[in-house]
């Protein structure tokens, strides 16, 4: 999320546009909330795009997971499933500057294996922004909206317990917590 007067702006919307034949993509309203520094994460069918504070919170968190600060721990350092996603998420990710105008160049690799050579859709995700080859993002909504969409989603918010919800699975502040 970007920082508008110390307030966190969350990435939200959606932005139609094409890729240049230099590779450059214009971020659109996403760009004045970004900053000049971004970095890019090929994903499975996409590219993220985090601001570099989320980045190292990322990392971070794959390295607690993966450290070997015991003997026990030690097997990590030969596990093909962490050091596979280690690779992978470290391989995959590059930092990319912002031009004046707002554009990104997007990779050259990313670009070609994601297919993002014409037209794109940027989609807001609260911290993070997703690069979509338009037609994929576009069958994927209508698969998503097939299946349910809107009202599966708000199902799914509706069950997940409230980040304050203690053991029980009731809020703290719930009066039937208050037996």
């Amino acid at each position: 999320m970007a920082k508008k007067d110390n307030q966190l702006i969350e990435l939200i919307g959606e932005y139609r546009t094409k890729v240049d034949g230099k590779g450059r993509v214009g971020l659109g309203h996403f760009g004045q909330q970004l900053g000049d520094q971004v970095v890019a994460i090929k994903m499975d069918g996409y590219l993220m795009l985090v601001r570099p504070e989320m980045y190292n919170t990322i990392s971070k968190g794959i390295r607690q997971r993966a450290a070997i600060d015991s003997p026990d721990n030690a097997r990590r350092l030969f596990d093909q499933t962490i050091l596979e996603f280690k690779r992978r998420f470290y391989a995959n990710s590059q930092p990319v500057t912002l031009d004046n105008q707002g554009r990104m160049t997007v990779p050259a690799r990313m670009r070609e294996e994601l297919h993002l050579v014409s037209d794109v859709v940027w989609a807001g995700c609260g911290e993070m922004l997703e690069l979509w080859q338009a037609k994929e993002y576009d069958d994927r909504e209508a698969s998503w909206r097939k299946q349910g969409g809107p009202a599966k989603m708000i199902d799914i918010f509706a069950d997940a317990p409230s980040p304050e919800a203690n053991d029980d699975g009731l809020a703290d502040d719930d009066p039937q917590d208050q037996v």
